[in-house]
């Protein structure tokens, strides 16, 4: 008999285990169906990790889809987990936009730290299938593939969907919905975007990558970009991804980029009058690549003097809202975080605890709670834990 049993090993149920056992002294087991915890944090990052955003929480709420986790970011937000980690040996550094790695740059040393909590508070850790939640009376039974255990309290901590690849499964909604919780439209977030265009069927721009650019559709983001074989990728597009896949519901959505946010269209047609060519102007802003490619469509390859002001105008608004049109977005298998989930109505922001089912708590992606790129969903993950352990 447990008092407390965790089912999922990612960070969001890493830290309620450890959190629940440091703090309550209950005797925990963490179930993980895969042979190694973490999994995903592993890859997230780009294997480096990005573990937090030291952004004020009240300008951190502003990179989230929900005022939910303003109270557990009080409770464990991220000046308390970058001194957490630092407390266990791990060395970070803050780069640009307020993001935190590991110095090492290795999610593996993040995870390594969170093991090593577990086992310096007696964290119990199976790793087993959870086929079933069932509740008798005032006890919780959990059957995996291997046995059946009892707890006093289950905090589901089962992730999305996203890096199917790497085990998600629904478990964490089956179970929600078991318990007549809401599971809002679940959908990939934070995801690349596909494009028929001509232009990205013929790779003209493949590999072409833009430190700085502004993407328009309903709203805006500003930061990197890169064309690739199937559409856009980076940052920026991750971030604009979920607005689309809502628009793509009405057909495909036309995203307007702004490929140089910091030139105006004025200061830009100066320019190409000081140097008589569009070209010469161009490559000194723009990969050579892509400025052929806009002067070709534009028919401005001509001396300065040759070029109609219709065709200059039509230049600088490919150069200022730059068109593509997009059909689709990759899959759970490139999303960075799951759309959609647990409903957040459903849920105590104070504990984690469930409205309606005594002693049964969500955490972390299973939530219908996101954030844009940048360490937010990992914050949440950690923060969110964090709450529901302590609240044991």
């Amino acid at each position: 008999m447990y008092d407390v049993i965790v089912i999922g090993g990612g960070p969001s149920g890493i830290m309620a285990a450890i959190t629940a056992a440091k703090f309550n002294n209950r005797k925990v087991l963490l179930i993980e169906k895969n042979k190694e915890l973490g999994r995903k944090l592993l890859v997230s990052g780009g294997g480096r990790c990005n573990i937090t955003n030291l952004k004020s929480i009240s300008n951190f709420m502003l990179y989230v889809n929900d005022r939910f986790p303003y109270k557990t970011l009080n409770n464990f937000g991220p000046n308390e987990i970058f001194q957490y980690f630092e407390d266990l040996g791990v060395e970070l550094k803050e780069e640009e936009d307020n993001k935190v790695f590991p110095i090492s740059n290795q999610a593996r040393d993040i995870l390594n730290a969170l093991i090593k909590d577990l086992q310096k508070f007696g964290v119990d850790v199976h790793h087993e299938e959870v086929i079933q939640v069932d509740k008798v009376k005032y006890d919780f039974h959990i059957t995996t593939d291997k046995t059946t255990y009892n707890s006093k309290y289950v905090v589901v901590a089962t992730g999305g969907l996203t890096y199917p690849q790497l085990g998600s499964t629904e478990t964490g909604y089956q179970i929600a919905k078991k318990y007549n919780h809401v599971v809002t439209e679940l959908y990939p977030n934070n995801t690349p975007l596909i494009s028929d265009d001509e232009f990205i069927k013929n790779k003209t721009l493949q590999g072409i990558s833009l430190k700085d650019v502004t993407i328009k559709y309903k709203t805006s983001y500003r930061g990197p970009m890169i064309f690739t074989h199937f559409g856009i990728s980076g940052p920026t597009v991750l971030n604009i991804s979920k607005n689309v896949y809502f628009g793509l519901k009405n057909g495909p959505v036309i995203l307007k980029i702004d490929l140089l946010p910091d030139v105006k269209r004025e200061e830009l047609l100066d320019k190409i009058k000081e140097l008589s060519s569009v070209s010469l102007a161009l490559k000194e802003l723009l990969p050579k690549r892509l400025v052929e490619f806009i002067v070709n469509k534009t028919n401005t390859t001509q001396n300065i003097s040759e070029i109609s002001k219709d065709r200059m105008n039509k230049l600088l608004e490919m150069v200022k809202n730059f068109e593509i049109s997009i059909n689709s977005l990759k899959g759970y298998e490139n999303a960075i975080v799951t759309g959609g989930g647990v409903s957040l109505t459903d849920i105590d922001p104070k504990t984690m605890e469930s409205k309606s089912v005594y002693n049964l708590y969500f955490v972390g992606e299973v939530l219908d709670l996101d954030g844009k790129t940048g360490g937010y969903n990992l914050t949440i993950a950690l923060s969110t834990g964090y709450t529901a352990g302590y609240s044991i």
